[in-house]
């Protein structure tokens, strides 16, 4: 197991000043594969493997060092998530979660064997989401409660989205997408082209992506406005502005404003899996699935971009974790970090 750390120019370009913008790299390389990364508090990335014995350990956000573990855990196709001072990991086979303080003890958790699931969220309110392919919402909250049960009409394979108010929005394989509140109650129920991925909500609007493009909903489930794309949208991404990110196998990149008007449409040739994440800057962070990094400007404009680990290793994990300006992608055995912005503090 080794961690490194280097400056790597990964492109040409860079900023107005000559210095790159994508050119901070640390690698973390297990002997075996590893999960996809999970974004940690104070400085934490948290990563785990996928073999078993499972294993967890965490690192430092801004070298890679290492910080706890490596601690026993269940091994796991999905990120680790952490809330406060407690890692959770949710099983690749049982379905089964797990909770464990930085000293890798085990904590009192809920026993329930969900089979298998899309990716482990956490909610703003302190709980954790989660959507198990037998066709289900499991709502977690306090972590001595009995988690809640929501049927859902077919599986979600993408993350489901929470708001502050703690509902949870699923995009399904059948096309539909459900609004469910944190009593388990359905809110929000709309149908799109099949099979429907990647949503985000603000307080207003409900963005989805779909087979056939990007659908935009008000709360209430009225439609706002359809963008047609000649291939499956993958995900979607409100800004605070009110502009809808949306990306998918396409290969392309858009950013549409509040009433669909296109902004920018960037093609990168590869499909694009991995959520794009909007940086401090104003940027976004974008990672196709042949592991290729951008760095894009509000214009659409290419700013730096570079390859993520090593090119053996095939593609990223289709779950990324930030903190602020670092972004974390795992790519077979290896973990990288990525500063979009070297003036980081």
């Amino acid at each position: 197991m080794v961690a490194l750390l280097g400056l790597v120019t990964l492109a040409a370009c860079g900023g107005e000043d000559g210095t790159p913008v994508l050119g901070r790299l640390w690698t973390y390389t297990d002997p075996v594969a590893l999960a996809p990364p999970g974004a940690g508090t104070d400085r934490r990335v948290v990563v785990l493997t996928r073999a078993t014995p499972g294993a967890v350990r965490t690192l430092d956000t801004k070298n890679g060092g290492p910080v706890e573990g490596p601690f026993e855990a269940l091994p796991s196709d999905h990120a680790p998530v952490m809330v406060g001072a407690d890692i959770y990991v949710v099983g690749q086979v049982s379905g089964r979660i797990v909770r464990m303080n930085l000293a890798g003890e085990a904590l009192d958790f809920p026993t329930v064997a969900l089979g298998n699931t899309g990716p482990l969220v956490a909610a703003p309110d302190g709980g954790l989401r989660v959507t198990s392919n037998s066709g289900a919402l499991h709502i977690f909250g306090s972590p001595d409660a009995a988690p809640l049960q929501a049927a859902l009409p077919g599986v979600a394979d993408t993350a489901p989205a929470v708001d502050g108010a703690g509902v949870t929005f699923v995009a399904t394989d059948v096309g539909r997408v459900l609004g469910i509140d944190a009593q388990g109650a359905t809110v929000f129920d709309v149908q799109v082209d099949a099979p429907a991925s990647g949503p985000s909500v603000s307080a207003n609007r409900v963005a989805v992506g779909s087979f056939t493009g990007v659908r935009v909903f008000t709360r209430q489930g009225q439609p706002v406005f359809d963008r047609p794309r000649g291939a499956r949208v993958t995900g979607t991404l409100i800004l605070d502005d009110g502009d809808v990110v949306a990306w998918g196998e396409d290969g392309k990149v858009e950013r549409l404003g509040p009433d669909g008007a296109v902004r920018f449409s960037l093609d990168l040739g590869p499909p694009i899996y991995c959520p794009v994440l909007a940086l401090p800057s104003g940027d976004l962070a974008v990672v196709d699935n042949e592991a290729t990094a951008y760095r894009v400007s509000p214009e659409g404009e290419i700013r730096d971009q570079g390859t993520v680990a090593p090119a053996e290793s095939g593609a990223p994990s289709r779950e990324l974790a930030q903190v602020g300006s670092y972004v974390y992608v795992t790519r077979g055995k290896t973990v990288a970090g990525l500063d979009f912005d070297l003036t980081n503090p």
